[in-house]
């Protein structure tokens, strides 16, 4: 046999030892006592100190039946996961599909990643694409923002998580409810169903819409409201707000409502500029301001109601084919 068949034959049982030390690291189970299970080949007992190493994960209980021909195992009591995508699991009981690396866990659980942890009743882990699923009511802790569901589903490779039944989200800065929600650690929120938010500033209302944490603005849709803790409040079908800048547009619909001054003023279109101290109306606008008992009015092409720091309106200024009129 010539230098070149041997060097191909060498290669050969090394890389065959090599795929054959590669299978023992990628499945090998431990435990203070191992013994086989009568009627159940390939199926292994083990008690004490158990810790299973199937495909880079790893689960560490006190007792676990354990499957090594399909890497399943059932284990049980002072139970620790540790994925291969950095995922942290406790919890009680473990049912562990080693074909599919599904993992489903049951009393008192908690996951934990480097962004968040996930505590609920049992949990559903799909290892094979990092998402955790609860039906049996949850809590998401994120930084500073507490988010509690009856139903969740998080993307761990994404970040998402999407939220049903008896949502809330509770952060220092504002407060959440509604059924279904989409939502980002970045404190992006997506939500669709009857919702209420509520900020230092602003109660909010709408069927549907988003909240940007960060950038502080909110669409709604449907039903739409944005009311200030002082006097007012503006409706319309659809109302962008940012209020970090404290201005914001309403769209068909649309009214502001000034129950310091007894007022209100409809019309299609709508434009709050709260640090200016000016509300814009176009597209039909009609106002109505009672005083003393009597209500006065007003129809034009364009509207602009002023209001002072405290939100209580000072001027209704009306422009182009103005009308107005009292029951007297």
């Amino acid at each position: 046999m010539n230098r070149v068949s041997w060097k191909r034959l060498a290669l050969g049982l090394f890389l065959l030892l090599f795929s054959w030390m590669a299978g023992i690291r990628a499945q090998t189970f431990t435990g203070d006592s191992i013994v086989s299970i009568p009627g159940r080949p390939n199926v292994y007992r083990l008690i004490g100190h158990v810790e299973i190493l199937q495909q880079g994960n790893r689960i560490y209980s006190d007792f676990a039946d354990y499957d090594q021909k399909t890497g399943s195992c059932q284990a049980y009591d002072n139970l620790r996961i540790y994925t291969k995508d950095n995922v942290f699991i406790t919890g009680e009981v473990l049912d562990y599909n080693g074909t599919t690396g599904s993992y489903v866990v049951d009393r008192n659980v908690v996951l934990k990643d480097k962004d968040m942890t996930l505590k609920t009743p049992s949990l559903l882990f799909e290892g094979s694409d990092n998402t955790a699923i609860y039906t049996q009511g949850g809590e998401i802790l994120t930084g500073e923002t507490v988010l509690t569901s009856v139903k969740g589903h998080y993307e761990g490779r994404t970040g998402l998580f999407h939220c049903y039944e008896d949502v809330v989200i509770v952060n220092p800065e504002y407060t959440i409810w509604t059924d279904t929600l989409h939502y980002n650690k970045a404190g992006f929120t997506r939500f669709q169903g009857p919702t209420n938010i509520e900020t230092t500033d602003y109660y909010m209302y709408g069927l549907k819409g988003w909240f940007d944490q960060e950038k502080e603005q909110v669409s709604l849709d449907g039903d739409a409201y944005v009311k200030t803790k002082e006097t007012q409040t503006l409706f319309g079908d659809s109302i962008y707000y940012d209020m970090a800048g404290k201005e914001g547009q309403a769209y068909w619909n649309v009214m502001l409502l000034d129950t310091a001054r007894n007022c209100y003023v409809k019309s299609e279109y709508a434009e709050n500029k709260e640090n200016l101290g000016r509300a814009f109306f176009t597209i039909n606008p009609r106002g109505v301001v009672v005083e003393q008992g009597d209500s006065l009015f007003v129809v034009s092409d364009t509207m602009v109601m002023t209001y002072d720091t405290t939100r209580q309106m000072k001027d209704l200024m009306a422009y182009h084919d103005v009308r107005f009129f009292r029951y007297d």
